[in-house]
């Protein structure tokens, strides 16, 4: 392939995929405020112009980036919650969630907060991150009735943060113990 003056094109079917995790990255580091395409293009080491081809602007560019970390959320969650075949086992497999290496990389609690912060300016992202959430409870809602889904979902959601500034406060058994409360699980 030649551009119009005749240099070769290179081609890059990852660029866009890069480019959005190049995004989380600046975001993980600095936050939404310091995402700027020239901090992006050159953390995904590709052109400037790769931004607004791939993005229509940086709100675009944002919300697509934040629909990849929820979908790597989701992932990591199915991984986990999926095999669960009882109540008990499902109340387990949240500990298990709640306790695994993903969650324990910084990273992961910077772009879910930072992800909440952008959703509650950004009425666009709302429904898109409603629908992701939903999609958690559904999985829970076959173990658990409606309202035990919603409950667990916003424990494990807030339980996240709190692990941040006081893990200490919220060792294994005890997380364990409250989704067990919560969940109406007996062993």
């Amino acid at each position: 392939m030649f551009d119009t003056e005749g240099r070769t094109r290179r081609h890059d079917p990852e660029r866009r995929e890069r480019i959005m995790r190049a995004t989380l990255d600046v975001i993980a580091e600095q936050g939404t405020q310091g995402v700027t395409h020239r901090r992006v293009a050159a953390r995904a080491d590709v052109p400037l112009g790769s931004m607004t081809y791939h993005f229509e602007g940086m709100d675009d560019l944002l919300q697509h980036s934040f629909s990849l970390y929820a979908q790597q959320v989701g992932d990591h969650f199915d991984a986990i919650i999926a095999p669960a075949n009882s109540p008990e086992q499902a109340c387990k497999a949240l500990t298990d969630y709640i306790f695994s290496p993903f969650w324990e990389q910084p990273r992961h609690i910077t772009l879910m907060m930072e992800l909440y912060s952008y959703v509650s300016c950004n009425p666009d992202m709302r429904e898109q991150v409603k629908r992701w959430l939903e999609g958690g409870r559904h999985w829970l809602m076959r173990h658990f009735d409606e309202s035990t889904a919603v409950g667990l979902d916003a424990f494990v959601e807030g339980l996240l943060i709190h692990r941040v500034v006081a893990p200490a406060y919220m060792p294994r058994e005890r997380v364990h113990t409250l989704i067990r409360r919560l969940g109406h699980c007996t062993d």
